[in-house]
């Protein structure tokens, strides 16, 4: 699936698979945002020393950031009862899992 290149992917998850995501994104150019569900700074540390611009959100995401996804890409575990699931399914949005993705 091709994403237009004004988009950005949405990891959602914040541990260690996210992290991964984000390293394969970083080195592809992709453009990205994380969003983890726990509302705790610490998560995103690693994530902000791969750009330290990274935009990166707990537990609500910006109203203005959903129309530049593109797609989300899910860590595993991570239930598609989900808001943040369910909005993405709710915009139609691509919704691609750490292994499809690799």
């Amino acid at each position: 699936m091709l994403i237009a290149s004004n988009q950005i992917d949405l990891i959602v998850g914040g541990g260690a698979t996210g992290l991964s995501l984000a390293r394969f994104l970083q080195t592809q150019g992709r453009a990205f945002a994380v969003f983890d569900t726990r509302d705790n700074e610490a998560i995103f540390e690693p994530f902000k020393k791969l750009d330290a611009n990274l935009r990166c959100y707990s537990q609500c995401i910006p109203e203005e950031l959903w129309s530049q996804v593109g797609r989300l890409l899910l860590s595993p575990g991570i239930d598609y009862k989900e808001p943040v699931v369910q909005r993405a399914i709710a915009l139609g949005l691509a919704i691609v899992g750490d292994v499809a993705l690799f």
